[in-house]
């Protein structure tokens, strides 16, 4: 579910599951968390996205570890280097085309791309907003599997 689908203040019905890199069913009980609310950026909106962040706000303290840890994010007005790398997860598509998706999360980590390099393979406006980045081949599907 995204959660910028949600049209309601609070998510107070949803869960979410830390940690987890399979899509299967555990035997395990994964303790979800229940979502207290949901804070999406008040100027989210339009094609390409922008300002698509949402922080879920959860009704308790969670135990970090080994597959559960804090990202860092840049300060407003930081700028970040074009020679920066990114680390980019998902379940998505393993192959372009095909509507196979993996159940084990994957990982890679990919170059940042300048705005024009963005324009000129997506053909639209990119906003100062967009953090755009990828390398031939290389999507957070397709590369390698988490080891967390």
């Amino acid at each position: 579910k995204c959660v910028f689908c949600f049209s309601l203040p609070s998510a107070q019905t949803d869960r979410i599951v830390l940690g987890k890199t399979y899509l299967l069913p555990d035997i395990k009980d994964n303790n979800p968390v229940l979502v207290k609310a949901v804070h999406t950026h008040y100027n989210f909106g339009g094609f390409p996205s922008s300002n698509d962040l949402s922080l879920l706000e959860l009704e308790k303290p969670i135990k970090l570890g080994d597959a559960i840890a804090i990202i860092c994010l840049p300060d407003r007005d930081e700028e970040i280097s074009i020679d920066a790398r990114c680390l980019t997860a998902g379940w998505g598509a393993t192959e372009p085309g095909k509507d196979e998706y993996s159940i084990r999360l994957q990982q890679t980590n990919i170059p940042l791309l300048s705005n024009e390099a963005c324009v000129s393979y997506w053909g639209q406006d990119i906003k100062n907003t967009n953090i755009c980045g990828g390398a031939a081949g290389a999507t957070a599907c397709s590369v390698r599997t988490w080891r967390g």
